[in-house]
């Protein structure tokens, strides 16, 4: 069976985590987004080589893909079949950024290949902090419209306002319940 599965939500939400569980539940590929549009050194991708990337593994039968990157979602939203948005509260969001990455400095773990979180970074106008601020109410303005407008109205769509419903979710799937 065919499953194409999209997970968005703000920088901290778990997209990766839940990405990864699903892949395991479901035996279907994990297609992390920012492992595929980070370089070494915070180096950006270039558009066209990110866009061919995405194009051509979401050309697979089946994926479980996370990331919110608007500049793929004319392929993925229109390859997907369901859409899992982790809609979460912002001070639930806030708090896990701020430990991960903690927990990230520390530990010294890598990043989507070669890149780390430093003290240097955490502090700076490129913190992951800065980033959840900056985005996590626009990312709930801009899903809230597509799921309203209708435009992918190919997606099943799944949202998940606390991590409660995400264990629901993955708890139903062992029992083939949802998706």
């Amino acid at each position: 069976m065919q499953r194409r599965i999209i997970i968005v939500g703000t920088s901290g939400s778990g997209k990766s985590t839940l990405g990864r569980e699903i892949s395991k539940k479901l035996g279907i590929p994990s297609i992390e987004l920012d492992t595929l549009f980070w370089q070494p050194n915070w180096v950006r991708s270039p558009l066209e080589v990110f866009i061919e990337k995405i194009d051509k593994l979401t050309n697979q039968k089946s994926w479980v893909i996370d990331g919110n990157y608007s500049q793929v979602r004319h392929i993925t939203f229109t390859k997907g079949d369901t859409l899992i948005w982790l809609d979460y509260p912002f001070y639930l969001i806030f708090y896990r950024a701020f430990k991960r990455s903690l927990c990230r400095i520390f530990k010294k773990e890598k990043l989507w290949g070669t890149n780390y979180e430093t003290l240097s970074r955490f502090f700076s106008k490129n913190s992951i902090l800065v980033w959840v601020i900056q985005t996590h109410r626009k990312r709930k303005k801009t899903y809230t419209r597509i799921i309203n407008q209708g435009e992918y109205s190919n997606l099943h769509v799944i949202r998940l306002k606390s991590p409660k419903e995400t264990k629901e979710l993955l708890k139903n799937m062992e029992k083939n319940v949802v998706l």
